[in-house]
């Protein structure tokens, strides 16, 4: 374990927030987490936190992103229907801003965005990188996609090669979020989107759940953001966001959280068990549909979709005798 200083204002001034949590994702309890909160910016952060040597273990081959991918799941057809859904709000966040190009996703696991991309879409280039050896051969030998094995910085790409990159719920997951950004900035093209998807640490799930929140994570989850340090990480690394929701997830992202609480109730394992799978069927999705939307219409869902663009700054000189405009990045 190491203990670590804020990324962002770089001050070790900070109040604690959770300690003593334990990953209730894998469901061990050894060691236990801690979050402080930067006093200074209000960055959440884990601190102490496990070593980049150390934070393999908590990956292992049946960590939920790592497993096959959903794509050769058997699904009944209103799961299919929402799952379709999901991936196609994804793929149609991009293509309200591009029509085509190149893409690349970053932590993209076992394919399965780059997979319905390449289903649904034509005239899309696709690359991805994932650190998992496991996943990333699953993404190449299963579904033959283009998927280096290790870090963004390890690829090397060129410089303004992609013209869209997307982290889907990848940021939170970095040892330095900055500087893989600024790597991003880096081989973006200059007219170029970034599309990313945290946890929301202003969100209502994140009030309502404390320390049970899903969006918390430990260890896997080093950070904690929220709208204003996610818009001050964009502009250290030179963007800003163009556009902002939270419609992302709600109804799986609050089962999940219940499910932690609950694990740690007075209530019967059996009972625990038909509780969540009632509540898991695609009808009891689509009843409690309303009760989410003033959460997003408020933006304060339990996920953030950021839509961010390369910061510019106009200069004006002489040429020729005439005024001229010329864009430079910052």
């Amino acid at each position: 374990m190491e203990n670590t200083d804020c990324c962002l204002c770089h001050h070790n001034d900070h109040t604690l927030i959770y300690s003593g949590l334990p990953d209730r994702l894998l469901d061990t309890h050894e060691p236990k987490f801690t979050f402080v909160k930067c006093k200074h910016c209000g960055l959440i952060y884990q601190s102490p936190r496990p070593t980049q040597d150390e934070i393999s273990s908590y990956y292992p081959d049946r960590y939920d992103s790592y497993e096959i991918s959903n794509l050769t799941k058997t699904k009944s057809w209103l799961a299919q229907k929402a799952y379709d859904y999901g991936q196609n709000k994804r793929s149609h966040l991009i293509t309200h801003y591009k029509a085509s190009g190149r893409l690349l996703d970053v932590g993209c696991a076992t394919g399965t965005f780059l997979t319905h991309m390449r289903r649904h879409l034509e005239n899309w280039q696709l690359n991805g990188v994932e650190i998992s050896p496991h996943a990333s051969e699953i993404a190449r030998t299963q579904f033959n996609l283009d998927v280096f094995t290790g870090t963004l910085e390890e690829a090397h790409f060129t410089d303004q090669y992609f013209d869209v990159i997307t982290l889907w719920e990848v940021l939170e997951h970095l040892y330095s979020p900055i500087e893989t950004l600024i790597e991003v900035h880096r081989i973006l093209k200059k007219d170029g989107i970034i599309v990313l998807r945290i946890p929301n640490g202003s969100s209502l799930d994140a009030c309502l759940f404390k320390q049970y929140w899903e969006g918390l994570d430990p260890p896997r989850h080093l950070f904690v953001f929220t709208p204003t340090t996610m818009k001050g990480v964009l502009k250290e690394a030179g963007f800003k966001a163009l556009n902002w929701n939270t419609s992302s997830g709600s109804y799986l992202a609050f089962l999940l959280s219940l499910k932690f609480w609950l694990n740690d109730q007075s209530i019967s394992i059996s009972m625990k068990k038909r509780l969540l799978k009632a509540l898991s069927h695609s009808i009891a999705r689509i009843i409690s549909a309303p009760l989410f939307f003033p959460s997003s219409l408020l933006n304060i869902g339990p996920h953030m979709v950021v839509i961010a663009i390369q910061i510019y700054k106009w200069v004006s000189y002489l040429s020729n005798g005439e005024l001229t405009l010329k864009c430079y990045c910052i």
